[in-house]
């Protein structure tokens, strides 16, 4: 078997280290989020988006850590330095949408392009009301892998399935 390329030092807009699950260890990649259109007689992919990562607490404790390095400092370029790096990260905390909301845009979009669906497909991994809801407002049907280990409301009592 040959194996895949991997990138190192890449300056790729959007590369993540993610985990590969074929390969069982991680890799750099990109983490789309498809829509794809399934019926009888037809099939094609409809949109994507592309999700970037976002380590919120992770970035934000190095900021804080590089705000203490700072205290005392005369020379006023570090401290631009991080002035530029506070604004690149609040600017990356506005823009930051989960993969699941990424997901309701292709819904959403796939309904505004008259798209004829009636039932939504997806995986475990989307099973949040950030999906179902937009959905269902769209008077659509949905069908979501769930895990072993999720609790459901059935019949007014919650249970394990």
């Amino acid at each position: 078997m040959i194996p895949w390329p991997t990138h190192t030092k890449c300056k790729m807009d959007g590369l993540a280290y993610l985990w590969d699950h074929a390969e069982q260890q991680y890799a750099w990649a990109h983490d789309v989020v498809t829509s794809y259109y399934v019926n009888r007689f037809d099939q094609f992919p409809v949109d994507f988006r592309l999700w970037y990562q976002f380590h919120a607490k992770k970035e934000l404790a190095k900021l804080c850590q590089a705000s203490q390095e700072l205290n005392g400092q005369s020379n006023v370029v570090p401290y631009r330095q991080h002035l530029t790096d506070l604004l690149a990260f609040h600017a990356r905390e506005q823009l930051y949408r989960t993969k699941t909301c990424l997901a309701a845009e292709l819904v959403q979009g796939a309904a505004q392009l008259s798209i004829p669906f009636r039932v939504v497909l997806f995986d475990s991994w989307f099973l949040h009301n950030e999906l179902i809801d937009p959905i269902e407002a769209l008077n659509k049907d949905w069908i979501g892998g769930c895990s072993k280990d999720r609790l459901i409301l059935f019949d007014d009592r919650w249970i394990q399935l």
